[in-house]
């Protein structure tokens, strides 16, 4: 059986649907911080400070090259959450959504299918928005602003 996630190399984590990898790191003053890669790319970064961040830090939906949908979304777990409840809506969604968590502070989601929305829920938290529109251009991934 194939793993869910594949660790590249710790503390990278490759998001298998989207090709999208994920990585802890330090940001300033050694506070913890949350990349997201599309491709060599730097697409995202989060970094935990005192005010807090949005539940819902980013979102994509995409093709593959030659495959098929994909929906992927990524975020911080507000103090007081250990876990989050990710749910992705939209057209022809291919089963739950596969989670991980990462350092006990940031959360990634994928989901093979057309989605349009998703939804997250942590504790008293809940965050809902539209999935961003992905493509891989030129050989090189971007997202794409509407």
């Amino acid at each position: 059986m194939r793993p869910v996630f594949e660790h590249v190399s710790p503390p990278l984590v490759r998001l298998p649907l989207s090709g999208i990898t994920v990585h802890a790191a330090r940001g300033m003053r050694g506070r913890p911080a949350f990349e997201v890669f599309a491709g060599d790319v730097l697409a995202d970064i989060s970094v935990i400070n005192s005010v807090g961040s949005p539940l819902v830090r980013g979102a994509w939906r995409g093709r593959q090259p030659g495959g098929g949908a994909w929906a992927v979304a990524w975020g911080q777990l507000p103090p007081g959450c250990s876990d989050v409840e990710v749910v992705f809506g939209g057209r022809a969604t291919g089963g739950p959504a596969q989670k991980i968590i990462i350092r006990n502070m940031f959360w990634a989601a994928e989901l093979r299918g057309g989605a349009r929305t998703v939804t997250a829920r942590c504790g008293d938290g809940l965050e809902r928005i539209r999935l961003r529109r992905f493509r891989y251009t030129s050989g090189r991934p971007r997202p794409v602003e509407w």
